[in-house]
């Protein structure tokens, strides 16, 4: 399994457990929120710096001329888990990057449907907060590992209680770990939410033009996160109609007793 779902499936309370009656690694360990440090450009120097205290690390790339200068850029740090988070790519490039030996790769739903080369590399599904309860219930079927929830473009760069909401209903709907991106100034109290929320992680966005330090930063607030034990999500329930029962014939039954 890749390492990074295999971080998630211990964070998140839906996770897979595996059948026995030994105490499992996921239920040993104590659950703790995911950090993944999302880069947009590959020369940044001193790379290890930037993504110090990261669980994983991600190339969000556009472009098929990409991907050869950035796989040599993650070489440098062979000692992180490292994946790709691609957007507009052919079918010919998402195979090529599948088959890189990278740990995990994100994608949205209009990539092309193509199969991974073994269970070692984790699938991540970018989805919309304004996905249907349908669509969303589909993604259960679907063989990916997890997903990753990403805030509309229009919306404010903070935590609202809308996108709380909208997180919730995700991560009720899914029974796969939920990703989330965050924004530039997040609080502790914010991903105090977030946690609570459903999140099983978070994506961060590194910026190469400023200091380091930012990825440290998140994982001291991470690490002081209160993890609730009892942390479950709410099984979103179909709504049945309720239909009133027909009185009129037994009153006059009634009235002819």
């Amino acid at each position: 399994m890749s390492k990074l779902i295999d971080k998630l499936t211990q964070a998140s309370p839906s996770g897979r457990q595996p059948m026995g009656f030994g105490k499992s690694k996921a239920t040993a360990a104590k659950p703790k929120m995911v950090l993944i440090a999302s880069l947009s450009q590959a020369n940044v120097a001193k790379l290890a710096h930037y993504v110090a205290g990261a669980d994983a690390c991600l190339w969000h790339i556009s472009s098929s001329s990409e991907i050869d200068s950035w796989h040599k850029s993650s070489q440098k740090v062979p000692d992180f888990i490292w994946g790709w988070w691609v957007a507009g790519v052919s079918r010919d490039d998402m195979e090529k990057i599948l088959k890189l030996g990278d740990d995990f790769v994100v994608f949205p739903t209009d990539a092309p449907a193509t199969s991974t080369p073994d269970d070692k590399v984790g699938r991540v599904l970018q989805v919309e907060t304004s996905m249907s309860d349908g669509l969303l219930r589909a993604i259960n079927a679907l063989p990916v590992d997890a997903v990753l929830a990403t805030a509309e473009a229009d919306e404010a760069p903070v935590i609202t209680w809308q996108r709380l909401a909208s997180l919730s209903r995700i991560s009720g709907l899914l029974r796969k770990p939920v990703l989330v991106t965050i924004p530039p100034n997040l609080t502790a109290d914010e991903l105090q939410s977030l946690w609570d929320a459903g999140a099983d992680g978070i994506v961060a966005e590194v910026e190469g033009g400023k200091p380091p330090g930012k990825i440290k930063e998140l994982r001291q607030m991470i690490d002081g996160l209160v993890y609730s034990k009892t942390r479950q999500r709410s099984q979103a329930e179909p709504l049945l109609p309720h239909i009133k029962p027909d009185t009129s014939q037994v009153s006059e039954d009634e009235e002819e007793e």
